[in-house]
């Protein structure tokens, strides 16, 4: 099982993802979430196949795992998890309510971008994340204004909290999210993809 069980309350942050390949904004998000939400620190969950991507994807996970390792050594409070393979969760949802059972001394966050945000009615049983755990959601040019626009805003627009209260988000009783209008980065797997192929 991925770490020791902590002893004190401390705030974790879970960034899910395929991390194919990590970069410097997954890095930024981090520390942007350390800095503003007032965690302790932040767990990259590397997923062994995305639901909503090709299959391919579980074939490369331990040189993800072994990437994310390397591009996250200077940055003590950013743990890299493998416990989405070790419990073989699928779905983000079967990861959230596995961590929260295993580790019920946590204040977990799920922070997720815009992009995401947009897409999660398309998620298995995504009312349910809002009503596990509190969300932020943070700047990714160009998705953040159809995304705050979209079903999952709508559906919970009175849940949302101000971003000024943003240090409040952790342990606040839920459903409850936030959107985090950070200076984003021009950088995403996809484009590294590609420029790597070209």
């Amino acid at each position: 099982m991925f770490g020791k069980k902590p002893h004190r309350n401390i705030k974790v942050g879970l960034l899910g993802g395929s991390f194919n390949p990590p970069h410097k904004g997954h890095i930024h998000v981090s520390n942007q979430a350390i800095k503003l939400l007032g965690l302790d620190e932040t767990w990259w969950l590397v997923s062994p196949q995305n639901p909503l991507k090709n299959t391919q994807m579980a074939d490369n996970y331990e040189e993800r795992f072994k990437l994310c390792q390397e591009i996250a050594k200077n940055h003590p409070h950013i743990n890299i998890s493998g416990i989405e393979d070790e419990l073989q969760t699928k779905y983000s949802i079967e990861t959230i309510e596995k961590l929260t059972a295993i580790y019920p001394n946590i204040n977990f966050i799920w922070i997720i971008g815009s992009d995401n945000l947009l897409q999660m009615p398309k998620w298995q049983k995504w009312k349910d994340i809002f009503n596990i755990i509190p969300i932020a959601i943070f700047n990714r040019e160009p998705y953040s204004k159809d995304a705050l626009n979209g079903q999952a805003a709508k559906f919970f627009n009175k849940n949302r909290v101000a971003e000024k209260n943003a240090k409040s988000l952790v342990g606040k009783k839920v459903p409850a999210w936030c959107f985090l209008d950070i200076e984003p980065m021009n950088i995403s797997s996809t484009k590294i993809r590609e420029e790597n192929n070209d």
